[in-house]
């Protein structure tokens, strides 16, 4: 297990601030290793990807106690789309749970979580977008400072 606070980017995987994710050579070997299956699983439990959007969303919303209307207000989407994102009849965008994780100020993890419980790609240090991504929610900079910072180096801002 990686618990270096500092590094970012090992292969093609992002490690984080006290990270519990295993990185992917790492998991490998595991599987590689292990008498069963189910030993595996429970094992390594922590870095495998939950597909469930609802139970990492529902994570997020629960530990900031929100109802729902407080959420859809907050990340500025409606309630409507909120239950939709919920009930798993919408998938948002990488970018749309990108500013939603931004907006509820969620840690990396919290936010690597969402990404991945909704199939799409992880925060990658070695991706300017992403590498400033980590660094609003690190230094705690607003969605709005982050876009004025992705517009001054030409990178493309989040709407």
């Amino acid at each position: 297990m990686i618990d270096d606070t500092k590094k970012l980017g090992l292969n093609d995987t992002v490690l984080f601030e006290n990270s519990k994710y295993k990185d992917t050579k790492l998991l490998l070997e595991d599987i590689k290793g292990a008498s069963s299956y189910s030993k595996f699983v429970n094992k390594n439990k922590s870095s495998l990807i939950d597909d469930n959007i609802k139970k990492a969303l529902g994570e997020i919303i629960f530990a900031r106690n929100l109802e729902i209307q407080e959420f859809a207000d907050k990340v500025g989407i409606s309630k409507a789309f909120a239950y939709q994102i919920l009930n798993g009849s919408r998938r948002p965008t990488r970018d749309k749970l990108i500013v939603i994780g931004l907006k509820l100020f969620v840690t990396i993890d919290e936010l690597n979580n969402l990404l991945l419980s909704a199939g799409k790609k992880r925060l990658y240090a070695k991706n300017k977008r992403d590498a400033a991504v980590i660094y609003a929610i690190t230094h705690n900079i607003t969605l709005q400072k982050l876009n004025k910072l992705l517009k001054d180096e030409g990178i493309e801002t989040f709407k």
